[in-house]
């Protein structure tokens, strides 16, 4: 979740440079960082090491998720941020699903390390696909063509979402 995070802001700053929109934005790194400490330390207290990788997680959607975005649309594109916000929640979403769903499977499966961590990553990446096919159609498409590439496939490609026309 926090790679996805991360990714979402460092389109938003790339934009952010560009533009040179920095004075806008001066104070959303004081409010992260003190929504940052309060919050990991609030939930530290309950939760322990992750406590604090929730607060940092939650002053991240709270500040940097929006903030930035937000600055680039108005400053730099000119431009409701409305379609960028919907398109950030239904890909949130789709992680949520994803994460909760792999997490649901693995709390019943009982398996050593090595073998846990691979079905981990089994069921991470088949959730993340079904999910995907789920919410963005067309992307499920891409990435079916791609993987179908890679395995060798390369025939059925041309005729596989096109109906036959014979």
């Amino acid at each position: 979740m926090t790679q996805y995070l991360l990714y979402k802001r460092l389109i938003a700053t790339i934009y952010e440079s560009s533009y040179g929109i920095f004075y806008q934005d001066r104070y959303k790194p004081v409010l992260q960082t003190v929504l940052s400490v309060l919050l990991s330390y609030i939930f530290g207290l309950y939760y322990k090491a992750a406590g604090i990788f929730l607060g940092i997680v939650i002053s991240e959607l709270l500040t940097s998720s929006w903030i930035e975005p937000y600055m680039v649309h108005k400053y730099g594109f000119h431009k409701s941020m409305k379609p960028y916000m919907i398109d950030f929640a239904k890909n949130f979403s789709m992680l949520m699903c994803t994460a909760l769903a792999t997490d649901w499977l693995l709390s019943k499966i009982n398996l050593p390390a090595l073998p846990y961590f691979c079905a981990a990553f089994g069921l991470c990446s088949l959730d993340y696909y079904i999910a995907m096919w789920i919410f963005f159609p067309a992307n499920g498409r891409e990435v079916t063509r791609w993987l179908l590439k890679r395995t060798g496939h390369k025939k059925k490609i041309k005729n596989l979402f096109t109906p036959d026309m014979d």
